[in-house]
């Protein structure tokens, strides 16, 4: 009975903090069909005025880059000029940690959040370092053709989108071991990009956000990027545009999901989320681990990209060690629900299983 109250409580707390209703998302009322994999997609680089990108076969080894990188305009500039067409990044939803071998920044826009009322969102510092290195350990992996001297620890197992490592935190360790010697090199095999990184910085924004102001202020600035980078389900409604500049891999992205996947529950995309906290906790997780999967589709070589096109991280052992959503443990989730969404609360004490 205690702790349905607190639950209760916790609920009414977030809708009073929470902006008043908020106007609907267009939904399909298209039936899902059965998922299908569709390897014809589509890749638009920038429409630079002299050159355009090509899919290249990589060499066996690649090269390690320096930086080939576009140096101007910088991140800075595209976020001025995103703010001009109304694209906002909050200084209270934008999260950042700099982690000695690396730094990550997870923004969230005023578009993206609208239906949710949400005006503060603070991750858990060892929610940022996850996501980090959970993201770049599947990108090292997915580059380990590409520099097999570099990431030769990662030859010794196999993903598969039939089961997950039997070590989930396989990736996040190999990963932390490459970053401490320095920025890991990355290709993208759907386009000639390819850079050392040990800097990602990710703004997830709404679907009109990014068709109408993202991908049209990248081609307006002649960057170099990638986006739609094919090999997903067809039915998916979700992009990324990225690109370098210097260490650093700079993505936006958008996620509505399937027409299945527009419901208030956790596997929902965070864009047509409101009303429940604990869903809106795991959709900001539904809706960056999309993001690297998207990202690591464009990396991976053509005979790796089927195993590309799902993520490797469970939600237990990246967003709330020791607690099962599915299962209803949740006690354990809820002081880092709190802390996330309330302004003002002490860090709680690193989530442990």
């Amino acid at each position: 009975m205690f702790h349905k109250l607190f639950v209760f409580l916790l609920v009414a707390s977030f809708l009073i903090s929470a902006c008043g209703n908020m106007p609907p998302i267009p939904i399909s009322s298209t039936p899902t069909s059965a998922a299908t994999l569709t390897p014809s997609a589509t890749v638009t680089p920038t429409p630079a005025p002299s050159s355009t990108l090509t899919q290249t076969p990589a060499p066996s080894p690649t090269p390690i880059p320096t930086s080939t990188a576009t140096k101007t305009p910088t991140p800075v500039d595209i976020l001025a000029e995103l703010e001009k067409k109304g694209v906002i990044f909050s200084t209270d939803t934008t999260n950042k940690i700099d982690l000695g071998y690396g730094k990550f920044s997870l923004h969230f826009s005023q578009g993206i959040l609208k239906r949710s009322g949400l005006k503060y969102i603070r991750l858990h510092p060892q929610v940022m370092e996850n996501f980090y290195l959970q993201a770049m350990g599947e990108f090292m992996y997915f580059n380990r053709d590409y520099y097999p001297e570099v990431y030769g620890d990662f030859f010794t197992f196999q993903l598969s989108v039939y089961r997950y490592p039997e070590d989930e935190t396989l990736l996040r360790k190999l990963a932390r071991e490459i970053l401490d010697s320095g920025p890991a090199p990355l290709k993208f095999d759907v386009g000639n990009i390819s850079g050392s990184v040990n800097e990602l910085d990710m703004y997830l924004v709404s679907k009109d956000e990014f068709i109408n102001s993202v991908l049209p202020t990248l081609d307006e600035m002649i960057l170099t990027y990638i986006h739609n980078p094919g090999w997903f389900v067809p039915e998916k409604d979700f992009d990324i545009a990225t690109y370098l500049y210097g260490n650093r891999l700079v993505v936006y992205a958008y996620d509505l999901g399937k027409p299945d996947e527009r419901i208030q529950y956790r596997d929902s995309p965070l864009e047509i989320l409101y009303f429940d906290p604990v869903n809106l906790y795991w959709g900001i997780f539904k809706t960056w681990k999309d993001a690297v999967d998207l990202l690591q589709l464009a990396m991976a070589p053509e005979k790796m990209k089927y195993d590309a096109h799902r993520h490797y991280g469970r939600d237990s052992s990246m967003i709330c060690l020791g607690a099962d959503a599915n299962a209803g443990k949740l006690e354990k989730c809820l002081p880092y629900i709190r802390y996330t969404f309330t302004r003002g609360l002490p860090i709680p004490p690193t989530p442990t299983p």
